[in-house]
């Protein structure tokens, strides 16, 4: 199953031979990840980091531990509403960036306009919306000045 970042398709990502459901990655009791490896979308949990793809439509990306240079870090997970019919890119696009900037200000500990960090959403394409019935959606943190992150965002007031 693919999603789209932001809301261009360019090419599929697949990383490490994950698929949308695989979580390669070793975590701790708290569920940080310690060890990467190739992370599905659907197996994104908050407050993993990232490193960002040069491709706009993925299945998984490479998850590396927080203390480790990142491009992005998972905000939110969130369900999106709207009925079995795909209801269009923009309506998801939008609808997941505003439930996205809504969870920022509590997760980052500063308000959205004021922040260094901004927030792209990585959503269902049409094919994962009908077929499989996919309503999820991953809110990712990145730096607006396209610096890497050493540390994660949370609380951070960035």
């Amino acid at each position: 199953m693919k999603r789209l970042i932001g809301g261009v398709v360019v090419a599929v990502a697949v990383a490490a031979g994950a698929t949308a459901v695989d979580d390669n990655t070793t975590r701790n009791d708290a569920g940080e990840i310690i060890e990467g490896g190739g992370l599905g979308v659907q197996a994104m949990q908050v407050g993993d980091c990232l490193i960002d793809v040069d491709a706009e439509y993925v299945e998984s990306m490479e998850a590396v531990p927080c203390s480790e240079p990142h491009d992005l870090e998972v905000l939110a997970t969130i369900t999106l509403t709207g009925a079995d019919e795909y209801p269009g890119e923009a309506e998801v696009a939008q609808q997941a960036y505003d439930r996205c900037v809504e969870a920022f200000d509590a997760y980052v500990g500063t308000p959205y306009l004021e922040s260094t960090i901004d927030v792209a959403p990585l959503y269902p394409v049409e094919e994962g919306w009908e077929d499989w019935d996919d309503r999820e959606a991953n809110c990712l943190l990145f730096t607006m000045d396209g610096s890497e992150l050493t540390r994660s965002v949370r609380g951070s007031g960035l």
